[in-house]
């Protein structure tokens, strides 16, 4: 908000990040990272980043992640997840 540089520690440290990692491995962290989101389902993940950006309206929102939920759960997707982690494998979505 000020516009002033900070390091990954200092971010982490105000919540702003997650974790921190040496520059040597970002780009591998990263690589890392994007793979594990890819094999995600789509719309959870995309569901669920449109509720963590709108903080004004929390309870709202957490109204609406019951019922987008409760959707997901009936949904294409969870069938295929719950299928595959009965077979033991990778889901494909």
């Amino acid at each position: 908000a000020l516009g002033e540089p900070i390091d990954g520690s200092q971010a982490c440290d105000w919540g702003l990040a997650n974790r921190a990692v040496a520059s040597s491995v970002v780009d591998t962290v990263a690589v890392e990272l994007a793979v594990r989101l890819a094999e995600r389902a789509p719309n959870a993940i995309r569901h669920t980043k449109g509720l963590m950006r709108d903080a004004a309206s929390m309870w709202e929102l957490m109204l609406r992640e019951g019922e987008i939920f409760s959707a997901q759960m009936r949904s294409p997707e969870a069938v295929e997840a719950f299928t595959a982690f009965m077979q033991k494998r990778k889901p494909s979505f």
